[in-house]
């Protein structure tokens, strides 16, 4: 296993469970056998899952320690007990990093191969980073954030849309510790805000930690229907030619 994958899920409105199940699909059709998907779920209860996802894909409830900070409070809350969940859960030997997602998303055709390319043109001196799947800005329009052909520079103070992050095995752990003190036990600011506030902290800075973006994207962003959390927005440039390197 090269990919450790992780999608966060939620109980949706009966007008966009279907969400889910097509994000579930969609990343079954894109990635192959050795990147297997795990959902992180955000409530204890999951078996309102059994008519949507098949039974070899893994659980994961939200833990009861989790859940008693968040059972009586909003979908923001909910969420970032969850981050910071699927952020501190053990990485399995081997693997480069872990890939976040959320659950109303598309995949472009052969996704892990294209991830896999896109990580092999992030200089080899550079060991913590975060690579952004899907960006809703159109980074590749600037030939100045181009770093390979389909790596660009993502200004970490612009960062917006959690729906596919890749974070690096050396990086994993710092941002796991950062989103527990600042999202859980300060509770400054939501998930996206955290990338954006850790990559620019001063000490991680000088890391060096980097956050870089595929172009084209290769997730796309399907729910216009929402959790509460967040507001409708997509990638320009998913669907895109991907170059031959």
């Amino acid at each position: 296993m090269l990919i450790d994958s992780v999608m966060m899920t939620v109980p949706r409105p009966d007008g966009a469970i279907a969400y889910v199940f097509s994000s579930v699909a969609a990343y079954e059709r894109s990635f192959l056998e050795h990147c297997p998907l795990r959902l992180a779920v955000g409530i204890p209860e999951t078996g309102w899952l059994d008519r949507l996802v098949r039974s070899h894909i893994e659980r994961l409830p939200m833990p009861p320690m989790l859940w008693e900070l968040c059972k009586n409070e909003g979908p923001h809350r909910r969420l970032m007990c969850n981050f910071y969940r699927v952020l501190s859960l053990p990485l399995p030997e081997g693997t480069l990093g872990r890939l976040v997602l959320e659950d109303d998303v598309d995949f472009a055709p052969e996704c892990d191969l294209k991830l896999l390319e896109t990580i092999g043109e992030i200089p080899k001196r550079i060991k913590k980073y975060a690579l952004a799947l899907y960006c809703s800005q159109n980074l590749m329009a600037n030939p100045k954030r181009r770093r390979g052909p389909h790596l660009c520079d993502y200004p970490p103070g612009s960062f917006y849309g959690g729906q596919g992050l890749f974070i690096s095995a050396a990086l994993l752990p710092e941002m796991a510790a950062w989103v527990l003190r600042h999202g859980i036990e300060l509770r400054d600011a939501t998930n996206d805000l955290q990338v954006n506030h850790m990559l620019k902290a001063e000490g991680v800075r000088k890391g060096p930690a980097r956050l870089f973006a595929v172009q084209p994207n290769i997730v796309q962003h399907i729910g216009k229907v929402t959790t509460g959390v967040g507001r409708w927005h997509c990638s320009p440039t998913f669907g895109k030619p991907w170059s031959k390197a």
